[in-house]
């Protein structure tokens, strides 16, 4: 488990992740869909946020991440 004392490498690595999804357009045909899919993908951060960095597990967890985030853009297109 990872706690508070997060080294700096880490810090910048999810920031720029995190900077990439804030910029991404997201549409969702009703509020429910896009509560659901933002309940899923917060479950998943906190999953991510609790694995060793760097890992293979931290990035299989950041892997369902990206593909989570995917899955919204190719439906908006």
């Amino acid at each position: 488990k990872e706690d508070e004392a997060t080294p700096s490498e880490r810090q910048r690595y999810v920031f720029a992740f995190l900077d990439e999804i804030i910029g991404m357009p997201f549409y969702f045909d009703s509020k429910d869909a896009a509560r659901r899919f933002f309940l899923d993908l917060r479950q998943k951060f906190i999953t991510w946020n609790s694995t060793a960095f760097p890992s293979q597990e931290f990035s299989l967890q950041e892997r369902e991440i990206r593909e989570k985030l995917a899955s919204v853009e190719m439906q908006t297109i």
